[in-house]
């Protein structure tokens, strides 16, 4: 029986502004990996516009939690060249399965190399030819939806369903819980959830 490989990628928006919900984020992240399950590998890319930086590349058992000692926020928020980049190594890699994993907590501010519509054609290609997944979640930042669709094409429906700001530790917690559950439900059964986020699982993510 041929293995399936099966991949979730992190991008980690580590500009200035996340310093205050750093913690909480990287401790959302560590949960996020715990939660996938056996045989999924993970990849944890943090960017600025000082850098874009591979921190983890491992199976989701071998991960060993991420602490700001390692990565710390700084600079502002070249969304799109990050996107790209880390877009070009999915299918570059080409996973049979594959989700990736927005989060920020602002808009792109400093992209030089990719444009929207060139990020909107690869997600495309990636959910519908791939069936892959892409899941969107804001650090206090309740237009993370608007961001998915304008940015990443996503369509209004996946990006209520897709997206989520969450604050403070429960929310965090929260969060970062109902996207590894869905991930790994699809990691496990190839079939994409309806939803990530229900309303009322929004309103979770929110809790202080």
């Amino acid at each position: 029986m041929t293995k399936l490989n099966k991949k979730a990628y992190v991008l980690l928006d580590r500009s200035s502004s996340m310093d205050t919900k750093w913690d909480d984020t990287l401790g959302g992240v560590n949960s996020y990996v715990k939660e996938l399950g056996v045989g999924v590998d993970v990849m944890l890319a943090v960017f600025d516009d000082q850098g874009y930086d591979v921190v983890r590349n491992c199976s989701a058992k071998r991960w060993v939690p991420v602490t700001r000692s390692e990565v710390a926020p700084r600079g502002v928020t070249p969304l799109l060249d990050a996107a790209g980049r880390l877009i070009w190594r999915i299918l570059d890699e080409k996973p049979n399965r594959a989700v990736l994993v927005v989060v920020t907590d602002g808009y792109e501010n400093a992209s030089t190399k990719f444009k929207s519509a060139e990020i909107k054609r690869y997600v495309s290609d990636m959910q519908e030819k791939l069936n892959y997944d892409v899941v969107f979640l804001g650090a206090n930042f309740d237009q993370v939806g608007e961001v998915a669709t304008a940015s990443f094409g996503l369509c209004a429906q996946d990006s209520m369903t897709r997206s989520a700001s969450y604050s403070g530790i429960i929310g965090t917690a929260r969060a970062f819980g109902f996207a590894a559950a869905n991930s790994a439900g699809y990691f496990k059964t190839g079939i994409k959830p309806e939803a990530y986020f229900t309303d009322e699982a929004k309103k979770e993510t929110k809790t202080e």
